[in-house]
């Protein structure tokens, strides 16, 4: 099983490695170098894709059978001779504050240094109008914390499911209402991938870590944001939840709500977020999505101002 070097790729990995070895598999993680872990520079300038082309291309040449990736950092488009095989069930998806002092977002004083290395958002930082500084940062999770430790900078954002898989948790602040700040297309989720020929680890895989409900969910986010043509670093940011609702006969039944925003220029240079919402049955996850973006187009987001996670 290929994976990242970093501590929640292999906490990711293991996860998963765990769930395979209760079935009496025979499991051996091998760390994988991708460029994103070598290199400084910001992810928009290193491009889509940035941390899971190594591990894809050691799958494809058979040095590994499976490998693991947050799903969010997948590019939209398909790659050949691959097969997504599982999503596991979602962490909480959210994004989350820490602060100095325990502070809020709405507590922070107007110029506050807030870190992040994620134009969606910083967009939506910017949209909230509450005068901040925003610091483009990189590293993992451990260097980004210590910068608020240490005094650099006054907050950081960054994704909830991962400080909770690595257990940091207690560490927020504040988790962030997707009311303020939508999360990326399949933030917190997990994407498990399988060569196309390998058709019985496939069915393993399915059956043993998939999860219907998560599944569908991320595809309706993710075809919102293939379908505004953003790729995954595009400054969209997307939520579907499973919801019960009532059919034309009065049953319950299962539908997928999904919220979606974009980024857009406003006036005086200022940045504003176009938002849009939608309802569809649990199997027209695709053309939700669709659905969605179209209506976000249609409300501006065309101008879309460059990359963000």
């Amino acid at each position: 099983m290929g994976t990242r070097g970093s501590k929640l790729a292999l906490t990711q990995t293991g996860t998963v490695a765990d769930a395979l070895r209760a079935t009496g598999a025979e499991v051996e993680i091998v760390k994988v170098t991708t460029p994103g872990d070598t290199s400084t520079a910001p992810i928009p300038t290193i491009g889509v894709g940035v941390f899971t082309s190594a591990l894809r291309e050691a799958l494809l040449r058979n040095e590994v059978d499976v490998i693991v990736h947050s799903y969010k950092d997948l590019p939209t488009k398909p790659e050949p001779g691959i097969v997504l095989a599982a999503v596991p069930p979602r962490e909480d998806p959210r994004d989350a504050l820490i602060a100095r002092d325990g502070l809020t977002l709405g507590q922070l004083p107007p110029g506050s240094k807030v870190g992040t290395g994620s134009p969606r958002r910083t967009a939506q930082l910017r949209a909230l109008g509450l005068g901040l500084e925003i610091v483009p940062i990189r590293g993992n999770i451990d260097t980004r914390m210590r910068k608020v430790s240490d005094g650099e900078l006054d907050a950081v954002v960054l994704a909830r499911a991962g400080l909770a898989r690595i257990g940091v948790a207690e560490a927020i602040t504040e988790t962030l209402d997707p009311i303020q700040m939508l999360p990326a297309p399949a933030q917190g989720a997990l994407a498990v991938e399988c060569r196309a020929g390998d058709v019985d680890l496939e069915h393993l895989l399915r059956s043993t870590v998939d999860d219907e409900g998560t599944r569908a969910a991320v595809t309706a986010e993710r075809t919102m944001m293939a379908t505004l043509e953003g790729g995954c670093t595009a400054p969209v940011g997307a939520l579907a939840e499973i919801v019960e609702d009532l059919d034309a006969e009065g049953r319950v039944v299962e539908r997928i709500s999904l919220r979606g925003t974009a980024a857009v220029d406003g006036e005086n240079g200022a940045v504003d977020m176009v938002r849009a919402s939608a309802l569809a049955d649990k199997d027209q996850a695709v053309k939700l999505g669709q659905d969605l973006a179209a209506e976000l187009l249609d409300l501006g987001a065309g101008a879309l101002q460059g990359p963000a996670q």
